[in-house]
């Protein structure tokens, strides 16, 4: 149990308590969650790190992957330094998964480090990301997070295409550069991961024709209808992997907290998509200064407004995960 926790529980005599659901029914192998952003700086690896220390704390066994290919920095978020094994290791290594990754100071919490920089070196080759994620379903844990690369890249599309995610959070923030470049992921998002490889090159097509002839007003109408004929002609539907789950960070007044409402509307519309908006995070200079002193915002701020606000956005996720599960 952390410091901050426990200084509550002295302090004020109550016991922080976290039900802990049973949300994997049916499963044979950890649940899969996936972390992405369509845009660096906006929150990722804070939200997953948050998303895993709660979890712990709620009684599951997690294990985060960092997979941002540009190095990964999830340890500083949970208070720690790059690890001695990383996610290179494991790919150009031929020791079990068990002994790349490591505790992080929280029971039940372990990290498999991101990508440290190899000076313009590739040693992989004898394992890759399939092979990750077919060794993950060995091991003896609840949930794994993927705290994926800014946009879409080779090693994010590989995860993701995956039958094995089980759900894709998206972080966006207010700022008109985050939902612009989030529109563009879920676009790469529909065109890699949804559409099978044929309607892949017909949406290409398609969209080439239109840049050829000067085409721009109104073609989010148009790329509709045609992800609508797909459906009508191949069995096309925008939830193939499940919704998207949406969070909006750093909020800072209503209007922000309403844009989750604003990118569904846009995704139904347009791109015939599901989106799911599943929180709000208010914007905190705790975050900034947690992240300065290498410390989670969780243990060093616990009776922050914030905290509160992360701790009810994992339980209203464990709660749907589990109503799923029984269904």
């Amino acid at each position: 149990m952390s410091e901050g926790i426990e200084s509550f529980e002295k302090q004020t005599g109550k016991v922080v308590y976290f039900e802990k659901k049973k949300i994997a029914s049916g499963h044979s192998k950890p649940l899969f969650w996936a972390v992405a952003s369509g845009k660096g700086g906006v929150g990722r690896s804070f939200f997953t790190s948050s998303l895993g220390i709660t979890l712990s704390r709620m009684g599951y066994k997690v294990l985060m992957v960092d997979c941002d290919s540009n190095g990964g920095a999830l340890h500083s978020w949970l208070g720690g330094h790059q690890k001695s094994k990383s996610l290179l290791d494991y790919f150009s290594g031929i020791d079990h998964l068990n002994s790349y990754y490591t505790s992080v100071g929280f029971e039940k919490l372990c990290l498999l480090s991101g990508e440290t920089c190899s000076w313009g070196c590739d040693s992989r080759g004898v394992r890759t990301f399939s092979d990750l994620l077919d060794d993950l379903k060995k091991e003896p844990f609840d949930i794994v997070l993927f705290d994926l690369s800014a946009g879409h890249n080779d090693s994010n599309t590989e995860i993701l295409k995956s039958s094995d995610i089980d759900d894709v959070f998206l972080i966006t923030t207010p700022e008109p550069s985050s939902i612009e470049k989030n529109y563009r992921w879920i676009e790469n998002y529909i065109l890699k991961i949804l559409l099978k490889e044929e309607d892949q090159r017909a949406l290409c097509s398609f969209y080439q024709k239109r840049k050829e002839a000067v085409i721009e007003d109104r073609s989010l109408f148009e790329v509709r209808n045609f992800l609508e004929d797909l459906q009508n002609k191949n069995g096309y539907q925008g939830k193939t992997m499940g919704p998207l789950k949406l969070i909006v960070n750093q909020a800072r007044n209503f209007e922000d907290e309403r844009l989750g409402d604003s990118i569904k509307s846009i995704c139904n519309k347009y791109y015939y998509t599901e989106l799911q908006p599943i929180g709000v995070l208010q914007y905190d200079n705790a975050v900034w200064q947690s992240g300065r002193q290498r410390a989670p915002v969780i243990t060093q701020q616990p009776f922050n407004p914030l905290v509160g606000q992360i701790q009810g956005l994992v339980k209203h996720l464990v709660d749907l995960t589990a109503q799923r599960a029984v269904i």
